[in-house]
């Protein structure tokens, strides 16, 4: 009765939902077919190579999709929404270029792969990092219904692909890539290709201000400034037990690690759905109704979504252990272990939602640098001593501790800096 009084009785959340679901149907479906399909050697690299393109995803998203749902709305109230569209798409795209490739000779170099594999995660950087602002233009554009039913044809259309093209590392790259930049080209429109060639803009399209001064790029490079950090010790905190792992355990123990990393993972449908429903809509509360009237929003929402942690921690762990059981029977008891205790990392993501979106709905950032890097640092700690002693299960240990860490640091930088002048106003 709660989930459906806070989730499902809302249209637009619900759309959020669904959307978030088949994106992570894409992540789920694509590691656990691959684990079938492809070679044991072949869907090792694309593991550590998906690894890499998950850093730049983070990136990404700290300096172009992140910022945009905050930012946007000036623009949009002016009626220059798509040249600011256009600025961050091309902003975003330099950023994948240049990180990928760096990603990309760094990997090739330690795994012994081809100029070829270079070039792949190169293009399946850009087309997934292109994806996910495309993603957040339509929730800027309140307008989920949109992206869900994007992601499913992009869900459909890269599992043929994967179907078609697995037998090597670079088949599997190129085929998401070219699910990505597709259906992201589909999904953003003609209108939002055409614009950069108009031109009276043309010219500093990568310099649209909003009427301060202060053009887009810098804009994003001030709110990004602090996220990025919080945002590669984020990925730390979640993929460097793989590449640690890789010294330690054996091509089968990395791939189960991943394996039930991947089940848990389910729980960044509603984590992400809620994140990219509330920064939007907690930004359209400060900029109409003023900031003192967030404080009531957020109680009302963390307070929902507290409860609503409570039960999915109660119902969902045994069902994620069925579930890896039934879809992995061959891997054995020690990987449906390791899907349930990631799975308790994840709802503590969840659990906290509510703070994370308002810090970032006020440009807020530099908590999230700080929270990152300290559960970033008790990963790398923790994880030299899990390795020689737990192997793989000590992966999720040191998760399910590190995200207690970010965990503590955001709710008490809210509580005792933000609520207090809220309250205050």
């Amino acid at each position: 009765k709660l989930i459906y009084r806070i989730l499902l009785s809302r249209t637009a959340i619900l759309y959020a939902l669904l959307d978030q679901a088949f994106i992570s149907a894409v992540n789920f479906l694509v590691i656990y077919l691959l684990s079938k399909w492809a070679g044991q050697q072949v869907f090792f690299l694309f593991v550590i190579f998906q690894s890499a393109g998950l850093l730049l995803i983070t990136l990404s998203q700290s300096f172009a999709a992140q910022p945009l749902l905050t930012l946007r709305q000036p623009y949009r109230d002016k009626g220059a929404e798509r040249f600011y569209d256009c600025s961050v798409l091309i902003f975003n795209g330099a950023l994948i270029l240049a990180g990928a490739l760096l990603a990309g000779s760094l990997l090739s170099f330690s795994y012994g792969t081809s100029f070829v594999a270079i070039g792949s995660l190169v293009f399946y950087a850009l087309g997934w990092a292109t994806y996910e602002v495309v993603r957040r233009i339509q929730y800027a554009d309140e307008r989920p219904q949109v992206s869900a039913v994007a992601s499913l044809a992009l869900l459909c259309f890269a599992i043929v692909l994967l179907y078609l093209y697995h037998s090597s590392l670079e088949e599997i790259l190129l085929s998401l890539g070219v699910a990505y930049f597709f259906i992201a080209l589909v999904e953003v429109g003609v209108w939002t290709i055409g614009v950069p060639w108009r031109p009276r803009i043309a010219k500093s399209l990568a310099f649209v201000t909003r009427g301060d001064g202060k053009p887009v790029v810098a804009q994003h490079w001030h709110y990004g400034k602090w996220v990025a950090p919080g945002s590669a010790s984020f990925w730390v905190t979640t993929q460097a037990y793989l590449f640690l792992a890789t010294g330690y355990l054996t091509v089968s123990d990395v791939s189960g690690l991943r394996t039930s990393q991947n089940i848990a993972s389910v729980l960044t449908i509603l984590l992400v759905a809620v994140e990219n429903y509330l920064t939007p809509r907690y930004a359209g509360i400060i900029d109409k109704e003023g900031v003192f009237r967030l404080q009531d929003h957020v109680k009302r929402h963390q307070h929902h979504i507290v409860l609503t942690s409570l039960s999915i921690s109660i119902a969902g762990a045994p069902m994620i252990f069925i579930a890896s059981w039934i879809l992995y029977p061959e891997l054995g008891t020690t990987v449906h272990v390791l899907a349930t205790l990631f799975f308790a990392g994840y709802i503590l993501q969840f659990a906290n939602r509510g703070y994370v979106c308002a810090l970032r709905s006020m440009s807020i950032t530099k908590p999230f640098a700080i929270a990152q890097v300290l559960a970033a640092v008790a990963t790398l700690a923790l994880a030299f001593l899990a390795l020689p002693f737990f192997g793989a299960i000590g992966g999720p240990l040191v998760f399910v501790i590190a995200t207690l860490v970010f965990f503590g640091v955001i709710r008490q930088y809210y509580l005792k800096n933000v609520r207090p002048g809220l309250e205050a106003r």
